[in-house]
């Protein structure tokens, strides 16, 4: 695909295509792939090289390439400041030479000449300032590029660095887990405070995160805006799937945010009283039109004498939302979701069968204000009930093959029911059989 002589549509369908490409993965190693592959492609160039910056030593080390065999490329080194590439890496700046044969600054000549690498543009890969490597492009025929194509090119350069900065923060946040699952297994008299150090560590990278992920969501606002221009129907499609990628990944990172406060006790409730039927059906209404669509009937049945809540507005909508929104998810079309709510009088009672771990009933108080989430979707295997609750829990295969999700929001929702002094089970009679979520909360006062 070559950006240069189509219209500036055409360049920007190619830039966001490239770019969606390149944010597909968080695997460092597939995302330098892509950037390789793509910047071939946009470029209409048959050599492409990615160096990247070994910070402690000051040089550029080749990393990824498309058109030269790996044993020709493996062990370049450029310092930075020397040769072509090198004085890219050092100024920031993008540098075309149209043909390099005979030029002094040409590090490695009789490479150049073996693989009949003639011209040359090095882009800077680098965001806010921060450089993670050099771009190069190389044809075998001289080749003058357009200011234009420059400045083309490294849009996509940047977003390249920013597809390399968020693939090796995930790796680090992977790696940093994995070290502290380690710990905790070794160390059970550290649990408490490992999860702490991995829950703030979680939360600060979610922020470090979300930040550039802000940026890419509100660009692709920026130009679905008509006052920029109409974009074709493709450009409208690939914009509407960056953009809800960005917002699936936002979620992500909003709950792994919360769970890690939560975990490291730092989040605060402000609770008020509620009227429980009121939000129950403010976050029905909010559902409508997602079960509408698969043919899904929505049930309420309150009990009359159930009174106030007394709870913190926003964290038990969420509370409510995250239940009711994975029954809908999770149940087939035509199948039925029924929200109860009710007063019991006693609730040790009430759950003295389920398991302690799930129940802990000794701290509950004996009234309880108890609302369930029963669905008759895919249901849940015994030996998976245990795990629902934590978090990143995968199941395989019934519910993780074919729904998408953070893995994130039971463990979330769960944390938020015991910090307003409830508890949150799960049941289910096996795959196929659907399942019923409940929990319960202390209400407000005396029923009316």
């Amino acid at each position: 695909m070559d950006p240069r002589p189509g219209s500036l549509q055409a360049r920007l369908a190619a830039l966001l295509e490239a770019t969606q490409a390149v944010a597909s993965s968080l695997d460092l190693e597939e995302v330098l792939q892509t950037i390789v592959r793509e910047a071939a492609g946009i470029a209409d160039a048959p050599f492409v090289r990615l160096f990247l910056l070994d910070e402690a030593a000051r040089v550029l080390r080749y990393r990824v390439g498309v058109g030269l065999p790996l044993e020709a490329e493996r062990d370049i080194v450029i310092p930075l400041g020397e040769s072509f590439s090198g004085q890219v890496g050092a100024s920031g700046q993008p540098l075309a030479v149209p043909d390099c044969r005979g030029d002094s600054r040409l590090r490695y000549p009789q490479h150049a000449a073996t693989y009949g690498l003639v011209s040359y543009l090095g882009l800077p890969v680098q965001l806010k300032g921060r450089l993670f490597g050099v771009l190069v492009f190389n044809t075998s025929a001289p080749r003058v590029y357009t200011e234009g194509e420059v400045v083309f090119l490294s849009a996509f350069a940047r977003q390249a660095a920013l597809a390399i900065e968020n693939a090796r923060l995930y790796a680090a946040i992977r790696q940093h887990a994995a070290e502290m699952e380690e710990r905790v297994r070794q160390r059970t008299v550290e649990l408490e405070e490992a999860l702490r150090v991995k829950s703030e560590f979680l939360a600060n990278m979610s922020h470090e995160l979300r930040t550039p992920l802000n940026a890419i969501i509100g660009f692709c606002e920026l130009l679905r805006d008509p006052t920029f221009g109409p974009l074709t129907e493709k450009q409208t499609r690939f914009l509407g799937n960056i953009h809800k990628g960005g917002q699936h990944l936002l979620a992500l990172f909003n709950d792994l945010l919360d769970l890690s406060t939560a975990e490291a006790g730092r989040l605060h409730l402000h609770p008020e009283p509620l009227e429980l039927r009121d939000v129950l059906e403010s976050i029905l209404r909010d559902l409508r039109s997602q079960a509408d669509g698969k043919g899904l009937a929505l049930d309420l049945h309150v009990d009359p004498a159930l009174g106030m809540l007394n709870a913190d507005p926003v964290r038990f909508k969420q509370i409510l939302y995250n239940l009711l929104s994975n029954a809908v998810k999770f149940t087939p079309d035509g199948g039925h979701v029924t929200v109860t709510a009710r007063r019991i009088a006693d609730c040790r009672l009430q759950i003295a069968d389920l398991p302690p771990t799930q129940s802990e009933i000794s701290n509950l108080k004996s009234e309880m204000l108890e609302i369930a989430v029963m669905d008759t979707g895919v249901g849940i295997k015994a030996e998976d009930l245990p795990k629902l609750f934590r978090p990143l829990t995968q199941l395989e295969p019934v519910r993780t093959k074919r729904y998408q999700g953070t893995g994130l929001g039971l463990a979330l929702t769960k944390r938020l029911v015991e910090l307003h002094g409830g508890r949150v089970w799960a049941e289910s009679e096996g795959e196929g059989r659907g399942s019923t979520f409940t929990f319960v909360l202390p209400p407000a006062g005396p029923k009316r």
